[in-house]
C-alpha cells in the first residue's frame, strides 16, 4: 500500500538522464499547481477540527485493506510476492482500487485539513514523476530492441534455421522471456513462416547453464511449440549505453570492460557459422521497427565485422576509408 508510492518512484526516477529529469519535474509542479489551484477554487466543507470525528477503523480503511488482501493473497500464495521489481507483477494491478480506498480513508480520518492537503498533493506529484519515469524507460526499452534487431540485420544477412539467439541487453533493460527474441526474429528472417525456425532465449543464470551444458530443450509457449537448440547458439549484446551491437565468435571470444560476467561465459559457446554470410539480406518491417537508424558508426561496424568474418579484407579497407 505505501510502498507503491516510493519504490518505483527512486528505481525508475534514478535512471533519468538529466533532461528527462527536468521534464518530469516540471511535469510533477505543474500536476501540484494544479491541485493547489484546485483546492484553492473548491473548497470542501470542513467541521471544526476539534469536533471533527478520526475513526481509524471506518468503514473505507475496513473495505480498502479487504480488497488489497483478495487481490495480493492469491499471487502470495502461489509463491509470488509484490516487490515492484519489473512489469511481471502485473498482478499486483488489480490491488489498485483498494489501494486507493484504504490510503484516502487513512489520510482523512488521521490527519488535519491542511496537512491532508499537503499530503495530496505531494502524491499526486511523486504519481505523476514515476508514471513519467516508467514511460521514460519503456522508451528506452523499446529503442534498445529496435537498434538490437536493426544492427543485427546489418551484421547477419540470414541465420540458419534452428539457430538459438541469446541476445542480452544493457543492465535495467534486459528481455525477461524467450518470446522477446524469437517473436521479433522469425518476424525478420522467415516472414510469413507460422513456425517458431529461429529460436531464442533471454540470458539468465537458468538459460547460461543450458548453454554450457549444451542441450536440446523443448519449449511450449502459450500453445506454441518450439526447440531451442544450444548447440547452435549465437550470442550477442549491447553492453551498455551508445555501444554497438556485439556478435560474439566462440573461438576467439573478445568481450568489452562494460561485459558481465554471464556474457564473457555465454560468448565461448557462440557459433558464428550460424549466420549466412552470402545471403541477400533481410529488412526489419518498418511498419513494427520504425525506420532504419542512420547509418552511423554501429552500421560501419557490423558492416566491418560481417566482412572480418568472411575474410574480405579489401571491403573492410573500403569500409574503414
Amino acid at each position: 500500500i505505501f510502498s507503491a508510492w516510493f519504490t518505483p518512484f527512486y528505481q525508475l526516477a534514478g535512471s533519468l538522464t538529466l533532461a528527462d529529469a527536468f521534464t518530469g519535474l516540471g511535469l510533477a509542479l505543474a500536476a501540484a499547481v494544479i491541485c493547489l489551484l484546485y483546492i484553492k477554487a473548491f473548497p470542501s466543507d470542513q467541521p471544526d477540527p476539534a469536533s471533527e470525528r478520526r475513526d481509524p477503523l471506518s468503514a473505507g480503511l475496513w473495505v480498502g485493506a479487504f480488497a488489497v488482501l483478495v487481490a495480493v493473497l492469491p499471487p502470495i500464495l502461489a509463491e509470488r510476492h509484490v516487490e515492484f521489481r519489473d512489469g511481471l507483477e502485473r498482478y499486483s494491478l488489480t490491488a489498485m482500487a483498494g489501494v486507493a480506498i484504504f490510503l484516502i480513508s487513512l489520510i482523512y480520518t488521521s490527519l488535519l485539513p491542511a496537512r491532508r492537503n499537503s499530503l495530496m498533493i505531494a502524491l499526486a506529484a511523486i504519481g505523476v514523476l514515476t508514471q513519467f519515469s516508467s514511460m521514460v524507460s519503456f522508451r528506452n526499452f523499446w529503442e534498445y530492441q529496435r537498434q538490437l534487431w536493426w544492427q543485427l540485420s546489418w551484421r547477419a544477412p540470414d541465420l540458419k534455421d534452428n539457430t538459438a539467439i541469446i541476445p542480452p541487453l544493457p543492465p535495467v533493460y534486459r528481455l525477461a522471456e524467450g518470446y522477446e527474441v524469437w517473436a521479433p526474429a522469425n518476424l525478420i528472417y522467415r516472414p510469413g513462416d507460422s513456425r517458431v525456425v529461429i529460436s531464442g532465449e533471454a540470458l539468465n543464470n537458468q538459460t547460461v547453464l543450458y548453454l554450457t551444458e549444451q542441450l536440446n530443450l523443448g519449449r511450449n509457449m502459450r500453445k506454441v511449440e518450439y526447440t531451442v537448440d544450444f548447440k547452435n547458439s549465437l550470442v550477442m549484446a549491447i553492453p551498455a549505453s551508445g555501444s554497438c551491437l556485439h556478435v560474439f565468435d566462440g573461438e576467439k571470444p573478445e568481450t568489452s570492460l562494460d561485459d558481465d560476467p554471464l556474457i564473457r561465459i555465454a560468448g565461448e559457446y557462440s557459433r558464428l557459422s550460424m549466420i549466412r554470410t552470402e545471403a541477400e539480406g533481410y529488412r526489419p518491417p518498418e511498419e513494427i521497427f520504425g525506420p532504419e537508424p542512420q547509418h552511423g558508426w554501429c552500421f560501419y561496424y557490423q558492416k566491418v565485422s560481417l566482412a572480418r568474418q568472411g575474410g574480405d579484407w579489401e571491403e573492410i579497407v573500403r569500409l574503414g576509408e
